[in-house]
């Protein structure tokens, strides 16, 4: 796993060189990291979200891709986008979107934890209705500082209200709804 980590470093290391053209190293501008647990029927959602945000939140973004159903493994993408902020400027956000096949999903804070940006908050937003009492969901409420989401998504209400305060006790919890 450690192995996944560093490769996706170096990607983004290199991806934010190749954006130099004046031979000033370009600066990561993130003012947090945005972890998406983002089931594939969610993904897509998920990415247009994104794009409205980027811009005026510059965050290394983790997509989580959970496929249980898959073989177990790791499969990792990153990407750097840059958007112009005035003249000569521009802010960089890194996307990392990891898929984590079989029992891979059960164990996401293994990848989540090397790829925080040290001294800002890590922001967990969640799509869909979380599978209550899951490693997954203890794991990642335990790695990030506000925890998102949207009980919209959800279909076991106002039932579901109750599981989500068990999460109360770690990070800020917030509903969208």
């Amino acid at each position: 796993l450690m192995g996944v980590v560093a490769d996706i470093e170096r990607k983004l290391a290199h991806l934010r060189s190749a954006q130099e053209d004046d031979g000033v190293p370009e600066l990561r501008t993130s003012t947090m990291t945005h972890i998406v647990w983002a089931p594939p029927r969610w993904l897509g959602r998920a990415q247009k979200v994104l794009e409205g945000l980027a811009e005026r939140h510059p965050s290394r973004t983790i997509f989580l891709v959970p496929e249980p159903g898959k073989p177990d493994g790791v499969d990792a993408r990153a990407t750097v986008r840059d958007f112009a902020v005035g003249e000569g400027h521009e802010v960089l956000s890194e996307v990392i979107e990891i898929h984590l096949g079989g029992r891979s999903a059960d164990h996401p804070a293994s990848v989540v934890l090397p790829l925080l940006i040290s001294d800002l908050p890590a922001f967990c937003r969640w799509r869909g209705e979380p599978t209550w009492g899951s490693t997954a969901l203890t794991e990642l409420a335990s790695v990030c500082d506000r925890f998102v989401v949207d009980s919209n998504e959800w279909t076991q209400l106002p039932t579901a209200y109750g599981r989500l305060t068990e999460l109360f006790a770690g990070p800020a919890v917030s509903d969208l709804a």
